[in-house]
């Protein structure tokens, strides 16, 4: 290992009198009452503000950091000493699962200190944070789910209010896990952490066992006593019915030493070290309710290790989405005109199929939902239709998804694809197939002519651009009625570049002709 030389860097400290009129010293205090339980939609910062100083405070920032997300409110007013005022943030979404913890604190940007020199900002004072922290979860966060601590884990939080020794543990190059995963739960059975008796739990919910019949909860797990000689950890699975008030164990086990282990080290297991576990959850069918495993530690040991939780069963009771086709195509259609047509949707299972959303990705703009916004709900066995209208800009071909999104839990996003080409009019195909024609001279230094013959019955209004070779348009030319016989247009290029360009030839909005063009001097 190469060290590089530091200096080491000494100093004494002394208070600096620091004038009055540069001085600002505001104080927090938190006024948000968050939401009891584990399930809400939005919680609500609120705080309110003192100034305590003789320095008049205009404008200040109170940041809110919410796993991860960040919320800034300003305050613009007069703020004299001894005068408070409310920040209220509002209803903010509660879009964070498991364990959260929300940060308040304050201040940023006071008087618009990043452009004031000589403005002191007095944040010793202890009152100008505070944190609230605990449990979120999602109501029917899951039916089927599998746990196995490999990254960051949505709907499990690790209920340490009771003991706090244990973690999840990821290793990216050794396969601590069962069924070779790196990552895993470990939990501290060791007499001197005083963790005796005490719940470590992993709390999952909300289980939507309503729809999952002969339902079970499995799990791995691994543990060494490690020679201390204390009695064995056991493992406890249990539900609730009332959000987490009350809970009714299930099942209980004693759990077998899986490797003897040592008392000089921790245990670390290996993946072929692990015992599986099967609890049957049939007796809640219909219910939804909230799951925990707990380890409660015996009398010392080394470790426990729990991974791969999974809750498995039958879907019974839900609503199933078909629909009579895979891809919807309009074929082709008249440029300017429009076609219609319908995608059947078909609600196969045998309870209420509800559907949260319908989206269109068509950045084009060729295809239209007629009544997306009235298909919220089929009945069992039933069906509805979606009106699709395909409007063609131009002869290209256009592919684009419709996503449907519902509460069949094995299928609860699906996606259908439209296809649709736009086919010339009658314009603009007789000029493309009754016409010849030619740039001459081409090459060209400073003025070209373009020379065709048109065999059509039909005059064709057309429009000239020369473009070049990305496309871009550096001529706009102009207009011409094109007659039957010989016709010809010149125009100029001195002022262009040397290089290759494109004479383009529109009718009725059609690209109808593309004729290279070079430009030498």
């Amino acid at each position: 290992m190469h060290l590089k030389k530091k200096q080491i860097i000494t100093g004494a400290g002394a208070r600096v009198n620091i004038p009055a009129k540069n001085k600002v010293l505001l104080a927090l205090e938190d006024q948000t009452a968050m939401p009891y339980g584990m399930f809400f939609e939005t919680f609500r910062p609120k705080v309110k503000v003192t100034n305590e100083f003789d320095t008049e405070v205009t404008q200040f920032d109170i940041i809110v950091i919410a796993n991860g997300h960040k919320y800034v409110k300003t305050f613009s007013g007069t703020l004299g000493k001894d005068e408070s005022t409310l920040v209220d943030f509002g209803e903010l979404d509660a879009d964070f699962t498991g364990n959260y913890y929300i940060k308040i604190y304050g201040f940023e940007n006071i008087n618009n200190s990043d452009n004031t020199g000589n403005l002191i900002i007095d944040l010793s004072n202890e009152d100008n944070f505070s944190a609230h922290k605990g449990i979120h979860l999602n109501r029917k966060a899951f039916s089927k789910a599998e746990f196995t601590f490999e990254e960051e884990v949505e709907n499990c939080a690790l209920d340490m209010s009771e003991n706090d020794n244990f973690r999840v543990v990821q290793y990216p190059y050794q396969k601590i896990g069962a069924n070779d995963s790196k990552g895993a739960v470990t939990f501290t059975l060791l007499k001197s952490r005083e963790v005796e008796g005490k719940e470590a739990t992993l709390l999952f919910g909300e289980a939507e066992l309503s729809i999952l019949a002969d339902a079970t909860l499995s799990y791995y797990y691994a543990y060494s006593d490690g020679t201390f000689g204390g009695t064995a950890p056991t493992i406890m699975v249990a539900a609730s019915e009332d959000d987490g008030l009350n809970w009714q164990e299930i099942k209980m086990i004693s759990a077998l030493e899986t490797n003897i282990g040592s008392s000089e080290k921790s245990f670390v297991p290996t993946t072929d070290e692990y015992i599986k576990e099967t609890v049957s959850l049939k007796d809640y069918f219909g219910k939804d309710i909230l799951l925990k495993l707990s380890v409660i530690p015996g009398t010392d040991g080394n470790a426990l290790w729990i991974d791969q939780v999974e809750i498995d069963g039958v879907y019974d009771n839900v609503g199933i989405i078909t629909t009579d086709t895979e891809q919807l195509n309009f074929g082709l259609v008249s440029i300017g005109s429009s076609s219609e047509k319908s995608i059947s949707i078909i609600n196969s299972g045998s309870a209420d199929l509800n559907i949260s959303s319908i989206s269109l990705i068509d950045e084009e703009g060729v295809f239209e939902m007629l009544n997306a916004n009235d298909l919220t709900s089929i009945q069992a066995g039933e069906s509805t239709d979606l009106q699709i209208r395909c409007t063609p800009l131009t002869d290209d071909l256009y592919v684009s998804t419709v996503k449907i999104k519902s509460n069949d839990p094995t299928n609860p996003v699906i996606s259908l694809y439209l296809v649709g080409e736009g086919e010339g009019n009658s314009v603009a195909s007789e000029f493309i197939a009754n016409s010849s024609l030619k740039i001459m001279p081409n090459p060209v230094e400073t003025s070209a002519n373009l020379v065709y013959s048109y065999a059509g019955t039909n005059a064709v209004s057309v429009d000239y651009t020369l473009v070049d070779v990305i496309g871009k348009t550096v001529l706009n030319i102009g207009s011409a009625w094109i007659t039957k016989g010989q016709n010809s247009l010149k125009f100029d290029v001195s002022n262009l570049s040397v290089g290759k360009y494109f004479l383009v030839i529109t009718a009725n909005n059609i690209a109808v002709q593309q004729v290279p063009l070079i430009i030498e001097k």
